[in-house]
């Protein structure tokens, strides 16, 4: 898409919480829409990378 994106990881291996904490995040990101925050473009859970935020 020719556009500089982040992606943001946390390990598969952690706390059930932490985890659940890191898909509210991603919720919370993908519902907001202003210039100075970054915009959520996709979640992913992998069982191998763990859980990746791509945000931009």
């Amino acid at each position: 898409m020719r556009r500089p994106v982040a992606i943001k990881v946390l390990e598969a291996e952690g706390p059930e919480a932490t985890q659940l904490d890191f898909a509210a995040e991603a919720q919370v990101l993908a519902g907001l829409d202003h210039p100075h925050v970054v915009r959520a473009f996709d979640y992913v859970e992998a069982e191998a990378e763990g859980l990746c935020l791509v945000v931009c």
